[in-house]
């Protein structure tokens, strides 16, 4: 796995802007990492509007 989360800590910009990029793709060929942030950002953004 390439990218850890340590690398996620450093890059948050370059890993939004993927996970952004491949929801835009209908997550073709997405990364495990990215399906797990994208449930976290989902997740919150759910429980904000809560």
């Amino acid at each position: 796995m390439k990218n850890g989360f340590p690398l996620l800590a450093k890059n948050n910009n370059m890993v939004i802007n993927r996970i952004t990029g491949e929801v835009n793709i209908k997550r073709t060929k997405a990364p495990m990492i990215s399906n797990i942030l994208l449930v976290i950002i989902l997740y919150t953004v759910y429980q904000t509007k809560l």
